[in-house]
Order: structure tokens, then C-alpha cells, then sequence
């Protein structure tokens, strides 16, 4: 009763008027806490009993036998290894190259043929914009022969008017100075021809670059929708089987195709290593068997034999079963002590009600929260 007399010094000027109360407390508090302990060790064991049968089975085979199951074990285990790191590439765990396997047969084909659209679009483009590009300074042009046009037509109005001036000024000067009149006539007759020549001839001229220009804005207009019809037909096709493929350029589909190739490689030895280690799992089966181990251990040895670790620690925990028992009963006897205790308080009248009141609590959480706070 050690342990009583610590709880009845332990801070007693600090509790004088609640001091037997707050030691009842204290019992059921290390009534639990007990109680929690003997479970834990309880369901340990529950899970350690079911291992003992097995790991005897285990035990009684030869060495030879052993061996040759570890040598299995490890070859299985090399082969799981190798088959995990290869499972993030595999086709089948890449939904982009899923899609490229649905067209396997049609790679070769489709490679070329997005090639060659992706080549004749960009061709048409380029001829798109040379064409707007020309036709924008036609259109310059026109407004720059235009202007002349409408200069030159200025300009003859100007001559004519000034040749009229010069007529009337020639047909006065006739009446003083009648012997030059044939001279001034020669030179304004001159003057008008040349004139007349030069108005004819740029005239002419500027309407031919007119027409000309006309014409060529007509064509190129022409060809920049013949090629915006031949390009808008690649884009059309490229946008299809882009959806289709799942990629945005050719040079993604190269790349997706030469990634699918690898992890198709990644595949076939990732398939070699499943079907190793499918292999290594029958055979440990087939030896347990061999060896006359019943059918219902099987699985819970090989399981052991594939992962030593765990079969060191079943061992570990069998071996510790006879002293896992003996805390239990000492939890048990220490237990009992306790209940002595709490007894001593209930001889007494006035402590009749709060244990009984107490015990109703610790009975609910029995019920209640044992369990859960065991498993925790």
C-alpha cells in the first residue's frame, strides 16, 4: 500500500476538505488506466496466439527447405522491386499515350500526313499575308496614281487657261504689231501641241497604271481567297486529328510517339518481372505444400518468408507470449489491490454514495470507451 500512503501526503494542505474524495478519484483514475494496459496486452496476444501454429509449421522445416524458400523470397522480392519502379511508366498509367496506342497501326501514316499539312498551312499562310501585304501597297498605289490623275487634270486646266489668255493677249497685240503676229501665233500653237501631247500621253499613261493596278488588286484578292480556303482546309484537318491524337503540333506527336515506344519497352519488362515474381510465389507455395504444411498456414508463411522482417518480429513476439502473460497477471494482482482499496473507503457511510456513483461511471466507460481507448 505504498502507493496509498504517497496519494494521501500528496498535496493534503491544499485539499483538506475534498482530500478523501479526491483520493477515491485517484483510484478509479488508476483503475482505468490499468484496465486500458491489461486489454492492450490482451489483444496483443489475441493477435500473436493465431501466429504460433504457423510459425511452428514454419520452423519444422529443414534447413535445406529454408534455404531454398529464402532464395525464392529473394528473387520475388528483386522482381517487385523492379516491377514498381517500372508501374509510373507503363502506357496504361499515361492517359496521353493511351490515346497514342488507340492508333498504333496508324502512326506512321499520321506523321507524315500531319507533316505534310502542318508544312502546306504554314506555306499558305505566309502566301496570305505576302498577298495582303501586296495588295495593301496596290491599294497605296492606286490612292498615289489617283492623286496624280487628279494633279494632272488640274494642270491641263491651268494651260488652257493660260493658252486662252495668251490667245486673246496675241489677238490684241495683232492690232499694234501686226508683222509679229505670225510668230507669237507659232509659238502658242507650239506650246499647245507640246502641251496636248504631254496631257495625252500622261493621261494614258496614268489610266493603264490605273487599269493595271485594278486588275492586280482583283487577282491578288483572287488568290488570297483560294488561299485562305486551302488553308482554312489543313487547319480543319490539323485541328481533327490534333483532338483526335491529343497533342497541339506535330513535333508533340513526335515526341509523345518516341515516349510511347520506351514505355512500350517498360511494358514488356515490366510484364517479365510480373511474370517473374508470379512465378517465385508459386513455387513457395508449391514447396510449402511439398512439404506437407497445411493449407490453412500457406498463406501466412509465405507472406513471412517474402518479408523476413516481419517474420523476425512474429518470432520476437511469440518468444515474449509466457512473459506478456505473466505482466497480465500482475496488472491483474495490482488490480485487485486497487479494488481493496476502494472497499476500505466503501466500509464507510459517507463515501457509500459518491463510489457508488463512481462505479456507475467506470462501468459506462467499460462499456462505453474500453475499447476504443485500448485499440488507440
Amino acid at each position: 500500500m505504498r502507493w496509498f500512503n504517497k496519494a494521501v501526503n500528496k498535496e493534503k494542505d491544499m485539499y483538506k476538505n475534498d482530500f478523501n474524495n479526491l483520493d477515491i478519484d485517484s483510484l478509479f483514475a488508476d483503475i482505468k488506466a490499468n484496465a486500458v494496459k491489461i486489454r492492450r496486452q490482451e489483444i496483443t496476444l489475441e493477435n500473436i496466439y493465431p501466429m504460433q501454429k504457423p510459425l511452428k509449421e514454419y520452423q519444422s522445416l529443414d534447413r535445406a527447405v529454408k534455404n531454398q524458400l529464402a532464395s525464392l523470397a529473394l528473387k520475388y522480392n528483386d522482381s517487385n522491386v523492379a516491377k514498381n519502379k517500372l508501374s509510373n511508366r507503363l502506357v496504361k498509367n499515361n492517359p496521353a499515350l493511351t490515346r497514342i496506342e488507340t492508333y498504333e497501326n496508324q502512326l506512321p501514316f499520321l506523321k507524315d500526313e500531319l507533316q505534310n499539312a502542318s508544312t502546306l498551312a504554314t506555306k499558305y499562310k505566309t502566301n496570305i499575308d505576302y498577298l495582303k501585304a501586296e495588295k495593301d501597297h496596290l491599294v497605296i498605289d492606286r490612292e498615289s496614281l489617283l492623286l496624280g490623275y487628279n494633279a494632272l487634270e488640274k494642270l491641263g486646266m491651268f494651260f488652257l487657261v493660260l493658252l486662252g489668255i495668251s490667245l486673246i493677249m496675241t489677238f490684241t497685240l495683232m492690232q499694234v504689231i501686226r508683222e509679229s503676229v505670225w510668230i507669237h501665233m507659232s509659238l502658242i500653237s507650239i506650246t499647245f501641241m507640246i502641251f496636248v501631247l504631254f496631257l495625252v500621253l500622261s493621261k494614258e499613261k496614268l489610266e493603264r497604271e490605273l487599269t493595271r493596278n485594278e486588275v492586280l488588286q482583283k487577282k491578288a484578292s483572287k488568290y488570297i481567297q483560294k488561299f485562305q480556303i486551302h488553308y482554312f482546309t489543313q487547319q480543319q484537318y490539323l485541328e481533327y486529328q490534333y483532338k483526335k491524337l491529343g497533342v497541339n503540333t506535330p513535333e508533340q506527336l513526335d515526341s509523345y510517339v518516341s515516349k510511347y515506344m520506351k514505355n512500350k519497352d517498360y511494358e514488356r519488362n515490366y510484364q517479365q518481372y510480373l511474370k517473374s515474381s508470379q512465378d517465385s510465389e508459386q513455387k513457395i507455395k508449391d514447396t510449402l505444400q511439398i512439404n506437407d504444411v497445411p493449407i490453412k498456414y500457406i498463406n501466412t508463411i509465405e507472406y513471412w518468408i517474402i518479408n523476413p522482417n516481419k517474420l523476425k518480429e512474429v518470432k520476437k513476439m511469440v518468444s515474449e507470449i509466457s512473459s506478456m502473460q505473466k505482466s497480465i497477471e500482475d496488472m491483474k494482482e495490482y488490480e485487485q489491490e486497487l479494488y481493496k482499496a476502494l472497499l476500505s473507503y466503501n466500509s464507510k457511510s459517507e463515501y457509500d454514495e459518491y463510489i457508488k456513483d463512481k462505479l456507475t461511471e467506470y462501468y459506462k466507460w467499460v462499456s462505453e470507451r474500453l475499447e476504443l481507448e485500448a485499440q488507440d
